[in-house]
């Protein structure tokens, strides 16, 4: 009996880009993190010595006046800033690396079920217009923009943008330690973890609608972002 060759398996490797984002956004929002403590004590004294200024009179009280106006100006406003300073830079990298966690994603999807014409279109749309049309092209029910978790993806792209193409913001002096405007950027905490939440809302909403399993480094931070095919 004559055997037939055995036909070799052609082995490949492919980096996840989406899942090394989506780790390295947290991470970075871990690190901004860990400031605060010590930055919510510098803000309420800060709080406090603003009260306690208000009530003294500058001409009566100069001697005082002048001790809390130092405290505030050469002492906690350069501890307050300097505080800020990782907070921002975790926060800012959060943003940005979540959107690109979710643009790899879908280019990914894009490259392994599209091909030809169809996908050097779909290459060249925008991030959300890519995942609101991807479904669609594959037949199935598409996000609704008007809802989540699509609102949540939406306003991190804005968010991206505004400081992927910052246009600069000029305050002036309200007496708060640091410019309101830093909300508007989403140069918070708190915008930041909404950021860092909507990656896996978006993969899993994606996947129950093609009726797929989710991809393992959602719940599982993998030891590594090399994985191997066979073809």
């Amino acid at each position: 009996m004559k055997l037939e060759p055995v036909k070799m398996p052609i082995i490949k490797t492919r980096i996840s880009l989406e899942a090394l984002y989506y780790y390295s956004a947290s991470y970075h929002l871990n690190e901004a993190k860990k400031t605060l403590p010590e930055l919510q004590k510098a803000l309420k004294r800060y709080s406090e010595l603003e009260k306690e200024e208000k009530l003294l009179d500058e001409k009566k009280d100069y001697d005082e006046f002048e001790s809390v106006a130092i405290q505030i100006i050469d002492h906690l406003n350069p501890l307050i800033e300097s505080l800020y300073k990782p907070l921002l830079e975790g926060v800012a990298l959060t943003h940005i690396l979540c959107v690109a966690s979710l643009e790899a994603h879908i280019n990914v999807l894009a490259k392994d079920n599209l091909s030809g014409k169809i996908f050097d279109t779909f290459d060249n749309l925008s991030v959300e217009s890519k995942w609101l049309y991807f479904p669609l092209l594959l037949g199935v029910q598409s996000f609704n923009p008007g809802i989540q978790p699509f609102q949540d993806f939406s306003s991190l792209v804005k968010t991206r943008n505004a400081l992927m193409h910052y246009r600069p913001k000029i305050e002036g002096f309200t007496g708060e330690p640091v410019p309101k405007y830093l909300d508007e950027l989403g140069l918070t905490i708190n915008k930041a973890e909404i950021s860092l939440n909507i990656v896996p809302k978006m993969i899993l909403y994606l996947a129950n609608l093609m009726n797929k399993p989710i991809p393992d480094w959602i719940n599982n931070e993998p030891f590594s972002y090399f994985f191997t095919l066979f073809e």
